[in-house]
């Protein structure tokens, strides 16, 4: 499978993976820590959830919101390796999935998740170009202090001579 090269992935050297045939094994942890996209968003974004598949493929699992500068969920502190996401949609194959970072006892697989907010590794989220309004291009420019406008009386007009 390859992913389009227009797309904008926060997916580093290494993914969250997880085996499509036996849709039961908990995703790998990435190795490495890079900038990336996600870093750039400016509010909620809708994401790609992936897995990596067999060696370097990776495979959408679902649908969501990425939600950046969360740094805490239900009383967790989230890992550095990790953003918050709220699944919105699931592929029917992965719906036994194993969550690899599970909020509580009762959430451990992508089907508890679905419409929750839980932390999902940086490498598996992909931004679609669509959604690009929402990454922050340049640094916000400062803005300056209003303009405070004034207004005199009209003059009365003098008569013509």
């Amino acid at each position: 499978m390859r992913m389009s090269e227009e797309r904008r992935s926060s997916f580093a050297s290494t993914a969250a993976g997880a085996s499509q045939s036996r849709g039961t094994e908990r995703p790998s942890v990435p190795t490495s820590m890079e900038l990336d996209t996600i870093d750039g968003l400016a509010r909620p974004t809708r994401c790609s959830l992936l897995v990596q598949v067999e060696g370097s493929s990776r495979l959408e699992v679902g649908k969501g919101l990425v939600y950046l500068g969360v740094s805490q969920l239900d009383d967790v502190q989230v890992s550095a390796d990790c953003v918050v996401v709220k699944i919105d949609l699931l592929h029917e194959f992965a719906k036994d999935i194993k969550l690899d970072v599970p909020p509580d006892d009762m959430t451990t697989t992508l089907r508890d998740a679905v419409a929750r907010r839980v932390q999902w590794r940086r490498a598996g989220i992909d931004i679609d170009p669509a959604d690009a309004d929402s990454v922050l291009t340049t640094k916000p420019q400062p803005q300056s202090p209003p303009v405070l406008l004034t207004f005199s009386e009209p003059r009365p007009q003098l008569p013509d001579s």
